[in-house]
């Protein structure tokens, strides 16, 4: 009988995750019933929000329990399907979660087209794409010439909402953690510049960047890349907070200024 290997949450992490925070283990494969279908998970998105997750918020869904298989969306191939909905071969995004097959009932499931790169059915044309999309073009829609920055430039909400904006006629400076993502953001997502945070004072390289202020900022991680973006807003700014990477690991809330 083929085996299903599984990787599952065993503890809420203090901090940073560590491996003793999940478990792993192999059990015989299911057997779809009326109504379900069993799909072979090919993709895992890794999203920062699973962090949230782990700390028993239920806005993603049931909270995880110790023993549970750790959450994560998935880009599947259904094997077999005893659902009128699904049929063998279709390609699907579920939350599959952290293991090689998973049975589905067809909720929070998407069939995808099988052409093009369906790994994008995870990240610019998933929920992360969605996001930076609405949250740019319904929230803050620049006008042409604004400055707007964006930081996790790379990542799939960053990218999306920077390309959004690069469309709508602005001027767009990406926040990214390394030379080579921030050549990326210029090279491949057609950003006008983007700074790397760690090669020097994030407000003084923000204030070089953006000699005329910043007019709109789309916000990833919180922290002290908010509070150095702070420094360099323009009059009648904007901000859209989306995220707050860097205190997904936090168990308490940062201290104040």
């Amino acid at each position: 009988m083929a085996e299903n290997q599984r990787v599952l949450f065993a503890r809420q992490p203090q901090g940073l995750p560590v491996p003793e925070d999940f478990a792993w283990d192999s059990t015989p494969l299911g057997e779809p019933g009326d109504g379900e279908f069993l799909v072979r998970n090919l993709y895992l998105a890794l999203e920062p929000y699973y962090r949230n997750v782990m700390k028993g918020m239920a806005l993603y869904g049931r909270p995880l329990q110790p023993g549970d298989v750790m959450f994560g969306e998935t880009l599947s191939r259904v094997v077999t399907s005893r659902h009128a909905g699904f049929v063998a071969g279709d390609l699907v995004v579920a939350r599959g979660g952290w293991q090689d097959y998973a049975v589905l009932d067809g909720a929070s499931v998407r069939k995808i087209a099988p052409s093009g790169a369906p790994t994008a059915a995870l990240g610019v044309l998933g929920t992360p794409g969605l996001t930076g999309y609405v949250g740019m073009v319904y929230l803050v829609p620049p006008h042409p010439g604004q400055t707007v920055v964006v930081s996790a430039a790379t990542g799939p909400v960053g990218s999306t909402a920077g390309q959004t904006a690069r469309l709508m006629g602005a001027r767009v400076v990406g926040i990214a953690g390394s030379a080579e993502k921030c050549g990326y953001a210029v090279r491949e997502l057609g950003f006008d510049h983007c700074v790397n945070y760690k090669s020097g004072n994030l407000k003084e390289l923000l204030k070089q960047a953006c000699p005329g202020g910043i007019d709109v900022y789309f916000d990833n991680v919180g922290g002290d890349t908010l509070a150095a973006v702070l420094g360099n807003l323009a009059l009648n700014s904007q901000i859209v907070l989306c995220g707050m990477i860097g205190a997904y690991n936090l168990d308490a809330p940062p201290p104040g200024p």
